[in-house]
């Protein structure tokens, strides 16, 4: 793809964002006590908001999609809060997970280097890691897998921890959350063990709705996606720090990379988007 591919996902009215937020917030908060910790992140505060981010950017991927004639199944992929996910989306027969990855600069835009140069990135720790699920299908009647990677801003330079979003739970709702867990362990669920109604009028009891604030509200950047015929394009990017564009990302984990460029772009899947609600491309 070429950086004219690149769209800009910058016109979502804020009441609008401000739901896609809430929304991912309740999904990690009451989900928390059932994700498997992957990253080994001792703070539950950070596991709540890392979760979040990511169902944000998958919310506003599909806000972006909904207003502009993309109809995405996302129903077939809906799994209770006690359970993992399966796919994010099916579109055109296709089940497909959105890989998002945080980036670090200044201004609202990426300058000084492209969207294109960025890696597009699939974590790839272990055989049970996300790379490997790229050829489990879960659902009989699609024709394969794939990944759309997009982008958002989380601050102008990288510092542990912090990030566009801050989750304030009072002490009880968080040792509520921490009592659950220490049940549940992460470990997914066969039947619900709890209904939604009655954790939240539990969690509110102890101290209300849920408290957030937010630095920014970071544009998308959708760009590429991948399927069977470019996973030889991807080769390991090693163990370690490392960092990409001169610091604008940066992972601490083995991915299986390719630069965006070598990718084919999301709007080709897409050939009649050419008039865009809510966002345009990087002309």
């Amino acid at each position: 793809m070429i950086e004219s591919d690149v769209i800009l996902v910058d016109g979502i009215p804020r009441e609008s964002y401000n739901q896609i937020i809430k929304k991912g917030l309740e999904y990690a908060i009451i989900s928390i006590p059932f994700t498997y910790d992957r990253m080994g992140i001792p703070d539950l505060v950070q596991k709540i908001i890392n979760i979040a981010k990511g169902k944000v950017a998958e919310g506003l991927f599909k806000f972006f999609c909904n207003n502009n004639g993309i109809t995405l199944d996302t129903r077939t992929c809906e799994t209770p809060f006690y359970q993992a996910d399966n796919r994010d989306f099916i579109l055109n027969g296709i089940e497909y997970d959105i890989k998002n990855n945080f980036l670090y600069h200044v201004n609202t835009i990426l300058t000084g280097t492209s969207y294109i140069n960025l890696p597009a990135l699939v974590p790839n720790r272990g055989t049970w890691d996300q790379w490997n699920k790229r050829t489990i299908k879960y659902f009989s009647h699609t024709t394969g897998v794939g990944y759309i990677f997009t982008f958002l801003k989380n601050l102008d330079i990288y510092s542990r921890n912090s990030n566009f979003l801050t989750l304030n739970l009072t002490s009880r709702q968080e040792q509520y959350v921490r009592e659950l867990y220490a049940v549940y362990k992460g470990k997914h669920q066969d039947c619900a063990p709890l209904s939604e109604d009655d954790f939240w009028t539990k969690f509110r009891s102890f101290g209300g709705e849920i408290n957030y604030t937010v630095s920014h509200y970071p544009i998308l950047i959708i760009t590429a996606y991948a399927h069977v015929n470019q996973w030889n394009l991807f080769t390991d990017s090693g163990e370690g720090v490392i960092k990409y564009c001169n610091g604008v990302l940066t992972t601490v984990i083995n991915n299986k990379s390719c630069e965006v460029r070598n990718l084919p772009s999301f709007q080709s899947l897409i050939p009649a988007l050419t008039n865009i609600n809510y966002g345009r491309f990087k002309r």
